[in-house]
């Protein structure tokens, strides 16, 4: 396993212990299974509410680098999507990614290897940057699993397939962008939190006028203080290393552009100040929507002076705040809470 893996992998422990024991677990049923996708046997833990389910909303939910499904559902989250699934009478599943050492799993995104010769950002010459003989991000199908992902939950639990939903947050938020570009048409809407785009990208751009079709929208959140993923254009990697192996990344504002170009947003948006109840968690959420036709189609969410972190119930740990430089999280709204409204669930 390469350092970067290690450091990854160090990170997904790091965010489960950030996020503490969290609030008690909904009531319904968790289950584990697998399928078969392109003749690989595929795993993922879902959450069942109590009651009658058919033809109910499915929201697919896209752990981050070394972490796994139910790892995403019991520790960074905060088992909130369970909860909001109990009450609100929704599906929701956590699908593994590629399982790379023992219980760490990382999704196959966009990333690619970059030109022969190229400078990285961290200034060492030659060494092209992303480079998967380094560092694997997964090289199964995880478009075409997601896909069957959720044919597999129509054929067995009968969902509405119109109101399929995908929140994922930074690895999982990489490969959210992914569904965005490649399965446009599958979801409602997307939610990448704490991601951004790659200046070295191998995914086709999405369908605009699918993506334009069908009420579709997306709610995109960062952090301005994140040392992973950072506002400007650089290299996606954790502060203990000094690689571009996991690619680089555009400037946020790049990023932003991009998809206010797909979803032929006609308005620029102004930035609003969100209520700031918990002063002392030292962030702040301002919003930004952008409108097409007057129907609000993309949000942004930047949490000022926010970290590698979604905005939850509790607050990073020391040894998640400075050793492993996750920063502040916003304790003023919760993020899962806030996308399930975005959605409309």
């Amino acid at each position: 396993m390469s350092l970067r893996q290690k450091a990854l992998c160090a990170l997904g422990a790091a965010l489960l212990a950030a996020a503490g024991a969290g609030p008690a677990m909904a009531a319904g049923t968790v289950y584990s299974d697998t399928l078969t996708s392109n003749g690989e046997t595929r795993s993922f833990t879902y959450h069942q509410p109590s009651g009658t389910m058919t033809d109910k909303p499915l929201v697919i939910a896209l752990h981050g680098a070394g972490n796994s499904g139910a790892g995403f559902m019991n520790g960074a989250t905060e088992g909130v999507w369970n909860d909001l699934s109990e009450d609100r009478k929704f599906w929701v599943v956590y699908p593994d990614g590629e399982e790379i050492g023992t219980g760490t799993h990382f999704w196959n995104s966009c990333n690619k290897a970059t030109v022969s010769g190229d400078t990285d950002m961290d200034g060492a010459p030659d060494d092209g940057g992303f480079d998967p003989s380094t560092y694997n991000t997964g090289s199964l199908d995880d478009v075409q699993f997601i896909s069957d992902l959720i044919d597999w939950f129509d054929t067995n639990k009968g969902i509405d397939t119109d109101r399929v939903y995908v929140y994922g947050s930074s690895d999982g938020g990489f490969m959210t962008l992914r569904l965005a570009r490649e399965l446009t048409g599958a979801f409602k809407a997307f939610a990448p939190a704490i991601s951004s785009q790659y200046e070295f990208n191998e995914c086709a751009d999405p369908n605009s006028s699918t993506l334009q079709s069908g009420g579709r929208q997306m709610l995109f959140l960062y952090g301005d203080a994140d040392s992973y993923v950072t506002t400007s254009a650089g290299c996606v990697s954790p502060p203990a290393t000094t690689d571009c192996n996991g690619g680089r990344i555009e400037a946020m504002s790049d990023a932003i552009d991009y998809w206010k170009t797909q979803f032929g947003v006609d308005s620029s948006g102004s930035e609003t100040a969100q209520a700031n109840p918990v002063g002392l968690d030292f962030t702040r959420q301002y919003w930004t929507d952008h409108s097409r036709s007057s129907n609000l189609v993309l949000r942004v969410v930047r949490v000022d002076t926010g970290g590698h972190t979604v905005p939850g119930n509790v607050q990073n740990s020391w040894l998640a705040r400075v050793v492993y430089q996750l920063g502040w999280r916003n304790l003023d709204i919760n993020h899962i809470e806030t996308t399930a409204d975005f959605f409309g669930l």
